[in-house]
């Protein structure tokens, strides 16, 4: 659309050239009118560059944005990785120290069983003993 605003004003200042040339001293005017045509396809020119300037920064700064996305996204992925096998290792030591604790009850257990044995073993002898005795 720039391009044909462009193309209308150049149309029209090359049409006023050709008549201000045809009067005294009008040299001077199509000279300016010239730079005037120059100026405008170089500042043009120098938007144009300037707007894809800025579009190639808009698309860096995205892909920046997106790497930075997914390294935020990597490193939590991590860290919830670590915070669950911490809790594995949590509950395994857990796990572990409750054996320890059965098996100790069981010990205890069947210690008390022994010597409830050893208990009624020697209370059957004593009984035997003393019948003995009475025979």
């Amino acid at each position: 659309m720039n391009s044909k605003k462009i193309m209308i004003l150049l149309v029209m200042l090359a049409s006023a050239s050709q008549q201000v040339s045809a009067r005294r001293g009008g040299s001077a005017v199509a000279g300016a009118l010239g730079g005037l045509m120059v100026g405008t396809m170089i500042g043009t020119a120098a938007s144009k560059s300037d707007s894809r300037t800025a579009r190639t920064d808009d698309k860096i700064d995205q892909l920046q944005r997106e790497q930075d996305n997914r390294r935020v996204e990597d490193l939590q992925r991590e860290m919830d990785k670590r915070e669950i096998e911490r809790k594995i290792e949590e509950q395994r030591a857990k796990t572990m120290e409750q054996e320890k604790e059965k098996s100790s009850t069981l010990l205890y257990v069947l210690l008390a069983v022994i010597m409830f044995m050893f208990l009624a073993i020697a209370g059957l002898g004593i009984m035997l003993v003393n019948m003995r005795k009475k025979d």
